[in-house]
């Protein structure tokens, strides 16, 4: 794809800062890297954190730098993704800004099929590209992106987040930025960031570029952490932000199906994990499954479950759900319907 931005030297060029977390990805930090220079759009600043990584990380990033002024390196001791960003964000000097993670990739055509939608309409404050499940060169899974307007709000594409019906792949304007950092209050915080960005967007539309999201389906079953219950507690986040934006009532369903599936598969979690925790991290999980319990709003699901489910559906879901110890009791019979994704 040839540039029309080639021949604009007189003309000043927006920039985009990417902001990229990096931590032990020495494998595949040069197709993070090499997909950013490859760009056919090449008024961009990469903002590249290391959050303390203990392989070669560092060094590729500084051999990279080193030849490409574009890329600016800073290192820090290791505090996780969220801390990582708020660091790279008080670096960022664009007029726009793109999250991109350090094992994933991008296709050459991103910024420049971006910029041009940013061009077309000044309300549009965040353009999403298709994201592509990567598994390898023969595993690709398109994430679809269907909608039959060219722009969405904010607050729809915020509820549309909820259950994944779009993902959040986008490049935004620098400005719907002010005033916010990523939670570092909770694991999972930027759960809840990215969809208060999302929400200050006035409209949003949708790019041909696409963002490589490097998947690995054993990757949890690798790592066994305690973190992973905390997602409960980051979307319960999110269910306070659409009842301060006044959307709960038109996304009830969806969050609190969400919070239901995010139950069941914790429970799944800890089933086919608990072994590998410590007894306090066991206590702890066991906790958070049990407030988020408590914490879903229960009676909305089962009227929800009467209007839209079987009966027998219904009758199964309120006698599961009449206490927590009946929860625990028939929460087995459900490990079969869970996805193993986990989250």
């Amino acid at each position: 794809m040839n540039s029309s931005f080639d021949n604009e030297n007189s003309k000043v060029l927006p920039t985009i800062s990417v902001i990229v977390p990096v931590y032990n990805v020495e494998n595949y930090l040069d197709d993070c890297i090499q997909s950013l220079q490859n760009q056919t759009y090449r008024n961009f600043e990469a903002i590249l954190v290391n959050d303390g990584s203990t392989d070669r990380s560092l060094e590729i990033l500084e051999h990279y730098a080193a030849k490409d002024a574009r890329l600016r390196v800073f290192s820090k001791k290791n505090e996780g993704l969220s801390a990582t960003r708020n660091v790279a964000l008080e670096k960022v000097s664009g007029d726009y800004i793109f999250l991109l993670d350090s094992d994933d990739f991008i296709s050459p055509d991103l910024f420049e099929s971006a910029i041009h939608k940013f061009e077309k309409n000044p309300q549009i404050d965040a353009v999403m590209c298709e994201q592509v499940q990567y598994a390898g060169q023969d595993q690709q899974c398109i994430y679809p992106v269907d909608f039959n307007s060219e722009t969405i709000s904010g607050d729809e594409a915020l509820i549309k987040t909820i259950d994944w019906s779009i993902h959040a792949q986008m490049i935004f304007k620098a400005s719907v930025f002010s005033g916010i950092r990523y939670d570092t209050t909770i694991n999972y915080g930027d759960e809840v960031t990215k969809r208060l960005i999302i929400s200050k967007c006035r409209k949003i539309a949708f790019c041909s570029g696409r963002y490589f999201y490097r998947y690995n389906p054993t990757s949890l079953t690798k790592k066994v952490s305690v973190k992973f219950f905390d997602y409960g507690r980051s979307y319960l986040k999110v269910r306070e932000m659409l009842k301060t934006r006044n959307l709960y009532h038109i996304s009830q369903h969806i969050i609190e199906l969400r919070l239901l599936n995010i139950l069941k598969n914790l429970d799944y979690y800890y089933k086919n994990h608990s072994m590998e925790l410590s007894p306090d991290e066991k206590k702890y999980a066991k906790q958070s499954i049990k407030e988020l319990f408590r914490e879903i709003n229960l009676s909305y699901l089962r009227k929800y479950f009467k209007k839209n489910r079987s009966l027998p559906s219904y009758l199964f879901f309120t006698l599961k759900t009449t206490s927590y110890f009946s929860y625990r009791l028939f929460s087995h019979l459900l490990f079969p319907l869970v996805k193993k994704d986990y989250v």
